[in-house]
């Protein structure tokens, strides 16, 4: 390869009412040899995806701390 060049171009682009600062073209051009190549990209269509997610439970029994008795290691039952 004897050069690579990279140009890539940003603006402000307004989703679901807020701007963001996005790229909007690139171009990269290079030079292998005798064999020159360009490629162009255009970013366009940007969408905002979101969700939301909640957790409920049946059951809104609270249970009791442990004390340090019961959080302590025992040792197995014997069979």
């Amino acid at each position: 390869m004897h050069r690579a060049k990279e140009l890539l171009d940003y603006d402000f682009v307004k989703i679901s009412d807020q701007e963001f600062l996005l790229p909007l073209t690139a171009e990269f051009r290079s030079l292998v040899d005798q064999t020159a190549t360009k490629n162009n990209v255009e970013f366009r269509n940007y969408r905002k995806f979101s969700a939301d997610a909640s957790i409920t439970f049946d059951d809104p029994e609270v249970l009791p701390l442990l004390t340090k008795d019961e959080t302590k290691e025992q040792a197995p039952p014997k069979q």
